[in-house]
């Protein structure tokens, strides 16, 4: 009886074969990593792009609400937009948007004030926007040759700037004013005027 023997290959990989493989999975996972790297930013730029967009027409929605039906005065003074409107009972509303460049917002504050201006009772504060970089608001320029401290206004121009995750968004908008409210340099002149508005108004 012949007894077969069965040879056994008990050989390992070799240090270079474990080296190619070891280089042709990390060449596999460079791949795949940056593949999702660059879906992520694609995706963080989109997102920032629409939040920005977003956030601008919100805003410059929100102030065409306060200003499109103002019958009192609208002015941007020192970084404050002041929207005054006169009440049936004489009294005056003030609705101030204060942009604070050191922290990028935008806050809300609302004002009651009796029909001479002397006396300001708060009513509302808030936030109203963040990433703010920029704002101005500006209105029909004053008549060539004109003397009055206080005029007439028929459309405002607002335009506001955000930065959001490395991305910059400008809205600019355009705004008629459907009563032709006043419009003044600074809000002192502003409130005189409507107030002395508001008393000639039966």
């Amino acid at each position: 009886m012949t007894v077969k023997h069965i040879r056994q290959n008990n050989e390992g990989f070799t240090l270079v074969e474990m080296i190619v493989a070891v280089a042709i999975l990390a060449i596999l996972v460079a791949f795949v990593m940056g593949f999702v790297s660059s879906g992520a930013n694609a995706f963080h730029s989109v997102y920032a792009n629409v939040s920005l967009q977003t956030s601008a027409q919100m805003i410059t929605n929100q102030l065409r609400e306060y200003m499109i039906d103002c019958n009192g005065g609208v002015c941007y003074a020192a970084d404050v937009l002041y929207i005054v409107d006169i009440n049936d009972d004489g009294t005056i509303t003030e609705n101030m948007f204060t942009f604070d460049a050191a922290d990028q917002t935008v806050n809300y504050a609302c004002y009651t004030l009796d029909s001479d201006g002397g006396t300001k009772t708060q009513e509302d504060s808030g936030l109203m926007a963040s990433y703010v970089t920029d704002m101005t608001v500006s209105t029909d320029s004053i008549p060539v040759g004109s003397s009055a401290t206080s005029w007439e206004t028929s459309a405002a121009t607002v335009e506001v700037a955000l930065t959001r995750l490395g991305k910059t968004y400008t809205e600019t908008e355009t705004i008629a004013l459907r009563n032709d409210p006043l419009t003044a340099a600074d809000e002192a002149t502003l409130i005189s005027a409507v107030c002395g508005a508001a008393a000639n108004t039966p």
